[in-house]
């Protein structure tokens, strides 16, 4: 078994509300948490409109699988047209009992 734990920074150039950030951020999560049954969450920067954290977890049976995964993550969020990725850093916890 392998366990993915990613912590990913966001600058979100145009939010200019806390209001806006919590929409497009709420998007990003309840996507990713339904298409890859990930536990996804905002983690730090929830009083900065154009910064935010998102930690994610997701297990898998082999660490080949949880690279493709955490890749279509990273995909999936780089598509966002308002957003782009300033930090990205996944560990990977193999051989858990």
């Amino acid at each position: 078994m392998v366990v993915a734990v990613v912590v990913c920074d966001l600058h979100l150039p145009q939010v200019h509300s806390l209001k806006e950030k919590r929409q497009v951020l709420h998007s990003i999560i309840g996507r990713l948490a339904s298409q890859h049954r990930i536990s996804i969450a905002e983690t730090d920067f929830q009083d900065l409109h154009q910064r935010g954290r998102l930690g994610m977890a997701l297990v898998e049976r082999t660490a080949h699988r949880a690279e493709k995964r955490v890749q279509e993550i990273r995909d999936l969020i780089e598509a966002y047209p308002d957003l782009l990725i300033t930090e990205w850093n996944c560990e990977f916890i193999e051989d858990i009992a």
